[in-house]
């Protein structure tokens, strides 16, 4: 069997004709080549000439737009496998998927090269639209649906360019190869998902198609045609009367050493469109389309399922004060990135994605919080923790589960407990998740289930940014770390890399602020002892190691902050006015008026929580005023007796604004961004305007304002923003000690406040997830990063002899003592044991009192 040609230029003068060839090759092979069909060859040179041009870009340079859960962005070469059944290494190609651009604007990220030529690669989508939509005309009058359902254009209603939808443009590169093995493959068998393919290939075959007698046809390359072929999606709406054909791409001895190049055009259906039966005398009448089903729900199983192959996954339950959030997160396997590729494409560190492709079914929480359980801590299990890790195990591939770690950490709320509640949480949780479920756990429980301190829960969080924002890659600036530096840090098998491009991080929450960074050479000499270190391993084995001091400043999170600014302004009252006598409690109760400059002009708010008198504070608008009041929550004049100290007498070493960068989460973006508009990097000239004109602006002028707006902004937030603006501004400035104004050319600017990046939520519990999938790195390799020499420890069991000779020790006696007690009861046997005589048991096994002394003799000549 061969794949036929076609002439589409009869299909303008005769539709009827060429349709019945495009339907007697759908039905027959679900492929067809096209010629004259109305795509410049011009248009097509461009696109491949772009798409060479890029693949010859540095892995590193195509890896900054690696695809998204859109499906949109690169694919590496072995990052997927087609066909995980016959082929483990992964495909040999590369890939780069674009969404459809509408009116210039690009639906993602892109290089510079494909933005410059955004008109090209619109105009060339366009076209392939268009051909498109004339093949569903073809399907369309082959199936000879009538006028009054729609006519020739039934199909092509459902296929809009500028609907939601599948529809992608991909571009391949299939490298060169010197010798490949016979199981390697540079595209395993596969159907496409869809509705319709329009594949460019150039100069070089290699792809083969699936015959119905289960033979692979060799597909030529006819410069002047294109191949088209039935997808999936298709196939199912026609009841399997078109096509969907199994094909692959096989290395091809005469052109093994030769690049391969192609592009395909995915042509979907939008994705809301219902599957309706096709008004055709071809389809059966009871089984037409499918019944309610959406092209999105049929196609996305199929794009998830290559997603899904040589992926581990991790499982984090982040138990908070108000609750409890499962975040699953997932990785590909480290041997099956490794595979095929060039070493120095390897010094990364694994891409962690999220648990579901299309970051839809990857995270859940319950409330309340953990802690609520402290009076009845043997229903945490069932009451709290089964709706988490059932949702979990609904995400997580069944193949999976028992290889994929999960870890319950606790933060704010379980750190207000007694220890003996904690301890009654963490257990029963422990005994819940070890033994109800099967997800991996190591035998020592609390190493999964545990109060993390805000120290650690700052660490995690300083890693997941610098993961996200690229802090841990190779530095190329003022700071790069010099040969002798490198040859320095080798430490035998593994090579440990000291990196000064990492990113600082901020967090602030509700109570407190916390601050962690990597302090430059001298600061990391002076404090030694103060810091963590924080080891990672890239995916060619070699460990990174940061140094990092991190802190918590308790007591200086916002609702910390106001609460105590409070109560300094109703102590400053009182000690310049006359004390109110406390109230009869029959009687209604004094309310005194206080004025606060950090609240928009004429905002009352009461504050019920103190005893009697109620205080009032009543707005008066001046952010000046505001920052000079708040500056004194900082406590700067405690005490140090650490030298140095940012503020209220915490040691921190001094910071190198010349090396440290700062990325603010939390409070730090919500207050930037949520009103003012100012998230991202940090300009004080125009955050201080935004501040000072939204404090001085009426009460009633802001509500309104936000009311017409139509934004999601809650109200104590409009409440609190002109206090939390000024507190912004006095940890970062007056505390941390970041300047007001930086010259950042050629350097990222001095502090930025983010949530988002790349998608991909800022969380500390991606730190989590980043340490536990580098940390497995190592086991791959023969050899393991070998510890630091400790006098104390050495022998002949190594490292850990200590331990080992103790145990070696300790085992020796008890089989000497063994051998000793039985030699007694052999000289002894025969005697019978008479109570309230010598031979009367006591403790410790022995029978008399006689044989005790014996045994003593014996030991002391056997010592």
């Amino acid at each position: 069997m061969t794949i036929p040609i076609i002439d589409f230029s009869l299909f303008e003068e005769d539709p009827l004709s060429c349709s019945k060839q495009i339907r007697t090759a759908s039905e027959s092979i679900g492929f067809f080549f096209l010629k004259n069909h109305g795509i410049e060859r011009e248009i097509i040179d461009d696109i491949f000439k772009n798409s060479q041009e890029y693949f010859n870009f540095s892995f590193e340079e195509k890896s900054q737009y690696r695809i998204t859960r859109e499906n949109q962005g690169y694919t590496s070469t072995h990052q997927e496998t087609l066909d995980p059944d016959n082929h483990t290494s992964g495909d040999f190609k590369e890939s780069f998927n674009f969404g459809m651009i509408h009116d210039g604007k690009p639906p993602q990220k892109l290089p510079s090269l494909f933005e410059k030529n955004l008109i090209t690669l619109e105009s060339f989508m366009k076209s392939c639209h268009r051909l498109c939509m004339k093949i569903l005309q073809a399907f369309a009058i082959a199936l000879e649906i009538s006028e009054t359902e729609g006519g020739k254009h039934w199909f092509e209603k459902k296929h809009r360019y500028e609907a939601k939808s599948g529809t992608t443009l991909r571009i391949l590169h299939y490298p060169a190869m010197n010798q490949v093995n016979p199981e390697d493959i540079r595209a395993g068998s596969h159907s496409d998902y869809g509705s319709v393919t329009i594949l460019f290939q150039k100069d070089i075959a290699g792809l083969e198609v699936l015959s119905a007698d289960m033979n692979w046809i060799s597909v030529p390359v006819f410069p002047d045609c294109i191949l088209i072929n039935i997808g999936d999606l298709l196939e199912f709406w026609t009841q399997g009367l078109f096509k969907s054909t199994i094909h692959r791409v096989v290395f091809r001895k005469e052109t093994l050493n030769q690049d391969r190049y192609s592009v395909a055009y995915f042509c979907h259906a939008e994705d809301d469109v219902r599957l309706d039966p096709i008004p055709s005398r071809f389809m059966t009448a009871d089984e037409k389309g499918g019944k309610n089903m959406t092209a999105v729900r049929e196609v996305m199983p199929s794009i998830t399922s290559t997603w899904s192959f040589n992926r581990n996954y991790g499982v984090v339950i982040d138990a908070g004060s108000s609750g409890s959030r499962i975040q699953i997160y997932s990785w590909k396997e480290h041997d099956f990135v490794r595979k095929g590729k060039d070493p120095k494409d390897l010094h990364t560190l694994p891409t962690i994605e999220l648990g579901d492709e299309f970051g839809i079914k990857w995270q859940k929480k319950v409330e309340p919080g953990i802690s609520s359980f402290a009076l009845n801590p043997s229903e945490v299990g069932e009451k709290h923790l089964k709706e988490l890790i059932d949702f979990a195990l609904e995400v997580v591939p069944s193949y999976e589960i028992s290889n994929t770690p999960i870890y319950l950490l606790a933060t704010a709320g379980m750190r207000l407990l007694p220890p003996h509640q904690q301890a009654a949480i963490l257990q029963s949780a422990c005994d819940y998740i070890m033994f109800q479920n099967r997800f991996k756990m190591m035998e020592k429980c609390s190493d999964h289930v545990q109060v993390i301190s805000g120290e650690k829960e700052g660490l995690y969080g300083w890693i997941a940014v610098n993961y996200l924002m690229g802090g841990f890659e190779k530095d190329e600036g003022d700071h790069k770390v010099t040969d002798s530096q490198l040859q320095q840090s080798y430490d035998n098998d593994f090579s440990s890399i000291k990196h000064m491009t990492t990113f600082g991080f901020l967090d602030m929450g509700g109570a407190s602020t916390q601050i962690a960074f990597e302090p430059n050479l001298d600061e990391s000499k002076k404090h030694a002892n103060d810091l963590t270190t924080v080891l990672l391993w890239t995916l060619d084995g070699q460990q990174m190691e940061y140094k990092v001091f991190v802190t918590t400043f308790l007591g200086y999170g916002t609702n910390e902050a106001r609460r105590r600014y409070i109560e300094d302004r109703i102590q400053n009252y009182t000690s310049t006015h006359e004390k109110i006598a406390n109230p009869d409690s029959s009687l209604e109760q004094p309310n005194v008026l206080i004025n606060d400059p950090c609240l928009p002009i004429d905002l009352l708010l009461t504050d019920t929580a103190l005893p009697p008198p109620l205080y009032t504070l009543q707005g008066t608008g001046n952010f000046e005023q505001c920052l000079n009041y708040t500056y004194s929550l900082l406590n700067k004049s405690v005490a140090c007796f650490d030298e140095p100290c940012l503020f209220n007498g915490v040691h921190t070493p001094t910071i190198d604004f010349t090396v440290n960068n700062f990325i603010g989460i939390s409070e730090y973006w919500y207050t930037s961004h949520d009103i003012f508009d100012q998230g991202g990097k940090w300009d004080y000239e125009n955050f201080e305007t935004k501040a000072t004109d939204y404090c001085s602006s009426k009460w009633d002028n802001i509500v309104n304002n936000y009311h017409k707006s139509g934004t999601l902004t809650n109200l104590p937030r409009l409440e609190m923003q002109c206090f939390k603006a000024a507190w912004l501004v006095n940890v970062l400035h007056n505390g941390i000690g970041i300047p007001k104004s930086e010259s950042t050319i050629g350097r990222p600017p001095l502090f930025q406040s983010i949530d988002v990046i790349d998608n991909m939520q800022v969380s500390w519990t991606l730190g989590k997830m980043v340490l536990e999938a580098s940390s497995t790195i190592p086991l791959v390799f023969d050899a393991r990063p070998k510890p630091p020499p400790n006098p104390q420890h050495h022998g002949i069991f190594g490292y850990y002899n200590f331990m080992v000779e103790w145990i070696i020790g300790i085992s020796s006696l008890t089989v000497l003592l063994i051998i000793t007690w039985y030699m007694c009861c052999k000289l002894e046997i025969g005697r019978s044991i008479i109570p309230g005589s010598d031979n009367q048991r006591f403790g410790f096994g022995f029978r008399s009192r006689k044989r005790r002394v014996r045994f003593g003799e014996l030991f002391h000549k056997l010592m």
